[in-house]
């Protein structure tokens, strides 16, 4: 509000009608008529020299009250010169307590209790520090100071300017499906939300390769598991061929002989996936958290907590343990039937 001081007279007096049943007139704190104050801001705060703001009761049938302020302004300077009166519904709340990171604190020099003079947009808040933390969530590693939102606006208010002070909102687990919607019908700005931002990850042309990856490393060191057994199996049979005839040759039935060798060749790949399990689950808590870095490269704050899930972990390691368990049991079950007396020529030659 804007009041020129070549209105004829000392005293001027300004009457703001606000609808709704008793308005202003609680007993609340920092809502009652005792809690209303004006004062001047702006260039010339000191044209001013007297303000006085008075709760009218509601006397119209809608229930709205009259807030009246009526301020001193004597002749001190050119008559063009504007005088900017703030009214508030609340007294102003001097120096807003803070949490500073404590990179700003050593940057600074203040610890708890000190005072700091800062600046939101153009507009000088004091602040007093009540605790230093290592960091402010929103600004790992970086100098930040973390304060009531309601606390700075009432300051900013105070001081005359009336911008929203909050450029962005955090709206944690809501309940209704239509909530983005009807956020964005408030037309406040951006809205990002989590499913959102998943399915842009996701389903973007050049970001969908990632997640394909991703998905597409267990079957493939599946296929690999299954191939490797194959083969060290397939080796060593064909190694210990004329072995085998021997065994046959000395009254070993077939089945015996595969019995033992599925035995044999299973606990040994057995072996082999659960050390390989337990490489990759060190592997995980040792180098994962080292390649998650931050936006700007440095470490991620909070840390990286490594998650192993074990229910999910124990159903792949027995799919691959049986696959291998199949794998053997047909290549052993193929070669024992080939292996006869026959391969002792090949032995004594």
């Amino acid at each position: 509000m804007q009041v020129d001081p070549s209105v004829t007279g000392t005293w001027v007096t300004v009457d703001v009608e606000l609808p709704g049943t008793g308005t202003g007139t609680g007993s609340g704190s920092g809502t009652g008529p005792a809690s209303w104050s004006a004062r001047a801001v702006g260039p010339n705060p000191e044209r001013v020299t007297t303000t006085t703001t008075q709760v009218m009761p509601a006397t119209a049938p809608s229930g709205a009250v009259v807030v009246r302020t009526r301020a001193n302004l004597p002749i001190l300077g050119p008559y063009d010169a504007p005088v900017d009166l703030i009214t508030t519904s609340f007294r102003p709340p001097g120096a807003v307590p803070v949490v500073v990171s404590g990179r700003l604190a050593s940057a600074t020099g203040v610890g708890a209790g000190g005072l700091l003079d800062l600046t939101v947009g153009t507009t000088p808040v004091a602040a007093r520090v009540t605790s230093v933390v290592p960091d402010v969530p929103s600004e790992p590693g970086a100098p930040a100071v973390l304060a009531d939102t309601d606390l700075v606006s009432r300051a900013l208010l105070a001081a005359g300017d009336l911008q929203v002070a909050t450029n962005g909102w955090w709206v944690g687990g809501p309940t209704t499906p239509d909530a983005q919607a009807r956020v964005r019908a408030l037309g406040l700005g951006t809205v990002v939300t989590r499913a959102g931002t998943t399915d842009e990850l996701t389903g973007g042309p050049l970001r969908v390769v990632f997640p394909v990856a991703l998905a597409s490393i267990v079957p493939i060191a599946l296929l690999l598991v299954l191939a490797g057994a194959a083969l060290n199996v397939t080796a060593d049979l064909e190694a210990r061929a004329v072995e085998l005839a021997q065994l046959r040759a000395v009254g070993l039935r077939r089945a015996d002989l595969a019995r033992g060798l599925v035995a044999q060749h299973g606990a040994l790949l057995a072996l082999l996936v659960a050390i390989g399990a337990a490489v990759g689950g060190a592997a995980t808590r040792l180098i994962a958290p080292l390649l998650v870095r931050s936006d700007t490269g440095a470490e991620a704050v909070p840390e990286v907590v490594p998650s192993w899930p074990w229910a999910a972990e124990a159903l792949l390691l027995g799919v691959h343990v049986a696959g291998c368990a199949v794998v053997v049991a047909v290549i052993v079950s193929r070669r024992v039937r080939r292996a006869d007396p026959a391969h002792l020529r090949l032995g004594a030659a």
